[in-house]
């Protein structure tokens, strides 16, 4: 794990002005809030389970706003910022269930800190940043990429550089590199297989579902219901036909003896975390490669690598490294 900088200052009168604003702005949505309840419970007739469910359910968005409202007020309250320097492991990227906020994270020194977009795009593993963070509320007010200043900034100092570092050998030399065709492994057909089950698994139970609703109607006689549920069936082949075209096309390459491989130079790495299942990705001079977490998590930013995939399914089978050891991406 990386050495971090964390020191505290005072908020300034910004700081204070961004936090006062954050909280007023959940102040504010309290107040359809309370007309929604408002209605439910004087205007709609309701039994005793409707207003328990309600209930329930107001409850759960008045807590999350009381939350949001108090994490920003004990910041004020404490009048203390944190002023976090260090060098970026990775990116991360959160995408809620039910929203589109997504959050985007720095990790550094293993801990992530919140920032904007702009701020996420910008920074990249390695970089030297220091970021003005409200601990409670976890709000970024500042974030300055020390990286793109002098080079001495990044070797004095109480950090020093650390193992991941910024890549800066010749980009254009492996731009222009073209992929050769090598033998496969033998464990790259496994890895075909797993990656295709994978795949392949919430497809079929959809396509489970919609065979069942379509069978229960048919054996029902409601053909009637069935012709009017017409995308029910639609939707049914299309699932059936990209998951046999799929099955085709990885099943060519675990027939094939060759695959594809290119050395390529990692610029960048981040994580995505979805419905509780996580991608991780380098960004190299080749383009983006999705790969395991062990090939993640044993990488770093600035290594060479040598990208092996499968020529019909574009499949990442593998990726070695520099000392010629090669890890399969399962």
């Amino acid at each position: 794990m990386q050495q971090v900088d964390i020191r505290t200052e005072r908020l300034s009168v910004d700081d204070r002005a961004t936090l006062s604003t954050r909280r007023k702005g959940y102040f504010i949505f309290i107040v359809p809030l309370a007309a929604i309840t408002y209605a439910f419970f004087n205007m709609v007739p309701l039994d005793t389970v409707a207003i328990s469910i309600l209930g329930v359910f107001f409850l759960f968005f008045y807590g999350v706003i009381g939350f949001l409202i108090y994490t920003v007020s004990a910041d004020l309250s404490s009048d203390q910022k944190q002023i976090i320097k260090g060098f970026v492991d990775e990116k991360h990227t959160r995408i809620p269930r039910k929203t589109s906020q997504f959050k985007r994270s720095l990790i550094i020194g293993g801990k992530g800190y919140v920032v904007d977009f702009a701020t996420y795009v910008e920074a990249k593993a390695g970089d030297l940043v220091e970021i003005h963070y409200a601990p409670k509320s976890d709000i970024a007010f500042k974030v300055i990429n020390l990286s793109s200043a002098d080079k001495a900034i990044r070797t004095t100092g109480e950090l020093r550089m650390p193992s991941i570092q910024k890549p800066t050998k010749d980009l254009d030399k492996y731009k222009n590199l073209e992929p050769l065709s090598v033998i496969m492994q033998p464990g790259d057909q496994r890895v075909l297989r797993k990656n295709l089950w994978q795949w392949m698994r919430f497809r079929l139970l959809a396509l489970g579902f919609f065979a069942y609703i379509m069978l229960g109607l048919s054996l029902s006689g409601l053909y009637a219901v069935l012709l009017f549920l017409f995308p029910i069936p639609i939707v049914f082949l299309i699932i059936l036909y990209v998951i046999l075209k799929k099955t085709y096309v990885v099943s060519r390459d675990i027939n094939r003896s060759t695959k594809l491989t290119v050395k390529a130079l990692i610029t960048d790495k981040h994580s995505t975390t979805r419905r509780a299942r996580t991608h991780y990705t380098f960004n190299t001079t080749y383009g983006s490669v999705i790969v395991s977490k062990s090939l993640y998590d044993e990488l770093a930013s600035g290594d060479e690598i040598e990208i092996h995939w499968a020529p019909k399914s574009k499949i990442v089978l593998g990726v070695q490294d520099k000392k010629g050891h090669y890890v399969p991406n399962s």
